[in-house]
């Protein structure tokens, strides 16, 4: 078996987001925010005394989308200039950082009018202020419903997938309602944020990784789905330390086993554009494993790309990925029991992928009390002893946010305590997520939190309290509105890069 090197940590990564340059170009990063000028009119918003009259600017909306546009002008070549914009009325200026070229902007609401000016960067003075208005949202685009305004949240904004009428998209919501951001895809399977590049990461069909830049550029696209045996992507992936880790399912090696979908972590190289490393679990469980612990139905989430006429087997269903503080990965499996759907949370060592020890009934560790957690998602640890996950139930009851604090005995498992517990008074059967403001309060900190099946967003306080909330809503077929589909996880964002 090969070994998975995984050498990184998973932190939840809710500190604010530095700025990143997408745009042609070179320049400090980020984008500068200040007040308008307090001015009864817009004469300073105009030429300046120092201003070139001779620079010309025009904005053209993207062709396939409406919340980015690219502003042109007719700087000499080679020379830098900057933009200053801000929506009419809004009391918030940005300032682009100096690029030689032309410059997108995004980050705005649609069906509004925005103003902005060039400056060289060589010299003091703004050009002609102009202005441009965003048009609406394609047809069929879903429609936000905010239910509870935000009461000192933590989060600014959430990035999501969502199907429409329209297609499926990535999007970007601000938490007044607004969405700011969207790429059009196909089938949007995954999305998480990447902090460091400012890149957002989305899964498509099962079958490519993508990435993007905020102004549109696809940075990354891999192909999955073909071959002898093929892998398709699937649930998540991340990024640590230059590293792009994948979930990953594809048939049992062995023929006589092959009806059984394996998981496992695909390890890539992004400076390098390489796979470093192929990691699944039938190289940790036996073949007596296979017939007796997880599914042993036939059919499941799986029978859609590998087919159920032959008896195809979904047995154990990871559907999340986490890397702990010594670089061990951990996993979420929907369905690793000795009844089946029990759930499990797995601990694999990052040289050896064997077990150090796993989590749920039946399992390695005694609950103290309360009932075991059952089709979770999203398992992550909040510190070096403590995990997060998403508990479906199994739809036994109404669904919640756990976090459980595990106790050792000389190195081996005792005991897992529920330490918080975040009722949500709905069940959601599928999918979801739950992420931490994280301040080093675990037990304290804001919890976002994704109901995906209802397609709602929430943020809870330390003690409970809601302090913001959002529905995504669509049109069916029928005309009606309902619960937005494809919507899997709502990660959070503090703040966006600018360019």
């Amino acid at each position: 078996m090969k070994n998975i090197a995984i050498i990184a940590t998973v932190i939840i990564q809710m500190t604010a987001v530095m700025g990143c340059s997408d745009s042609p170009g070179e320049g400090p990063p980020g984008a500068s925010d200040a007040a308008l000028p307090d001015t009864d009119s817009n004469s300073d918003l105009g030429n300046d005394a120092n201003s070139d009259e001779g620079w010309q600017s025009t904005a053209t909306v993207q062709p396939d989308n409406v919340l980015r546009y690219k502003i042109s002008h007719s700087a000499p070549e080679g020379i830098k200039a900057k933009i200053q914009w801000w929506k009419s009325g809004s009391e918030t200026v940005r300032t682009t950082a100096c690029y030689a070229g032309d410059i997108t902007l995004w980050d705005m609401e649609p069906k509004s009018t925005y103003e902005y000016r060039v400056m060289p960067c060589d010299k003091e003075g703004w050009g002609k202020l102009e202005t441009f208005t965003t048009q609406a949202l394609p047809d069929g685009f879903p429609t936000v419903d905010l239910t509870t305004p935000c009461t000192n949240c933590q989060t600014n904004y959430i990035l999501t997938n969502v199907g429409g009428r329209g297609g499926a998209y990535a999007i970007i919501l601000n938490v007044d309602g607004s969405i700011r951001w969207y790429q059009t895809m196909e089938k949007v399977e995954h999305t998480f944020f990447d902090v460091d590049s400012g890149r957002v990461y989305a899964q498509q069909n099962h079958r490519q990784q993508k990435a993007f830049s905020l102004a549109g550029e696809e940075t990354l696209s891999l192909e999955y789905g073909t071959g002898t045996n093929p892998r398709f992507i699937h649930h998540d992936s991340l990024v640590a330390d230059g590293k792009l880790y994948m979930v990953i399912a594809r048939r049992h090696a062995e023929p006589s086993l092959a009806k059984y979908i394996v998981d496992g972590v695909d390890v890539y190289d992004l400076a390098a554009k390489d796979y470093l490393s192929t990691w699944t679990v039938d190289s940790v469980f036996s073949a007596s494993d296979f017939e007796t612990m997880g599914s042993q139905g036939p059919g499941g989430y799986w029978a859609t790309q590998f087919g159920s006429g032959d008896g195809t087997v979904d047995w154990a269903h990871m559907n999340s990925l986490a890397l702990a503080k010594g670089g061990d990965f951990l996993a979420s499996f929907r369905q690793l029991g000795v009844n089946g759907y029990e759930g499990r949370v797995v601990l694999f060592d990052k040289t050896t992928g064997q077990i150090i020890w796993s989590l749920g009934d039946s399992a390695d560790f005694a609950l103290t009390s309360g009932d075991w957690f059952a089709t979770q998602h999203h398992a992550h640890f909040v510190s070096d002893d403590t995990i997060m996950l998403f508990d479906n139930t199994g739809l036994k009851q109404e669904s919640r946010v756990l976090q459980i604090k595990l106790t050792f005995n000389a190195g081996v498992p005792e005991g897992a305590t529920y330490v918080r517990e975040q009722k949500l008074g709905q069940k959601c059967g599928s999918r979801s997520a739950a992420y931490l403001y994280d301040t080093g309060d675990h037990l304290n900190d804001a919890m976002i939190v994704t109901c995906a099946p209802s397609a709602v967003f929430s943020e809870y306080g330390g003690s409970g309290e809601m302090l913001w909330q959002l529905r995504l809503r669509s049109l069916g077929d029928d005309g009606k509105e309902k619960a937005a589909t494809g919507v899997y996880r709502g990660v959070p964002i503090l703040s966006l890069p600018q360019p």
